[in-house]
C-alpha cells in the first residue's frame, strides 16, 4: 500500500511506490538517444582509493530515462519555477562549470542527422507516410 496519495497536476490520483525514494543530487549529466532522454544524477566527494589521497569522484545515485515530450514538459516547468524563484528572492549563481560547451550539442545534431532510425522530424509523425 502507498504511504502517500494526491491529485496530481493533471488530475490522477498520485499513489507512492514503495521503492519510492528522494535523493540528494549535486551533480547530472545527459544522454540522449534521438528518441529519449536519461538524466543521470550524483554527488561529488571523495572515495577512498587505497592511495594517500581519495579520488575525488562522482557517485551515481539514479538515473530517469524519459521521452522528448516529457523532458521538454520538465524543462518548461522547471524554467517558470526557478523565474519565480529568483524574482523572489535574487539571481542563483551556478557558475560555468555546470552549462554543456557548444561542441556537446553541436555532437548532438551531428548525431540525429547521421542516426539511420531517426529518417524523419516529429511533425512528420501526425499524418501516415
Amino acid at each position: 500500500m502507498s504511504d502517500a496519495t494526491n491529485q496530481g497536476s493533471v488530475g490522477l490520483a498520485i499513489i507512492r511506490s514503495p521503492e519510492y525514494r528522494i535523493t540528494y543530487a549535486d551533480t547530472f549529466y545527459l544522454r540522449t538517444t534521438g528518441v529519449d532522454f536519461t538524466i543521470t544524477f550524483g554527488v561529488q566527494n571523495s572515495v577512498p582509493s587505497g592511495q594517500i589521497r581519495p579520488v575525488h569522484a562522482i557517485i551515481e545515485q539514479v538515473a530517469i530515462a524519459t521521452t522528448l515530450p516529457l523532458a521538454k514538459t520538465l524543462v518548461i516547468n522547471l524554467k517558470k519555477a526557478i523565474q519565480v524563484i529568483e524574482e523572489e528572492i535574487g539571481p542563483i549563481s551556478i557558475g560555468a562549470s555546470g552549462v554543456y560547451p557548444d561542441e556537446y550539442f553541436e555532437n548532438l545534431r551531428q548525431l540525429l542527422r547521421s542516426h539511420p532510425l531517426i529518417t524523419r522530424k516529429i511533425t512528420d509523425f501526425d499524418t501516415p507516410p
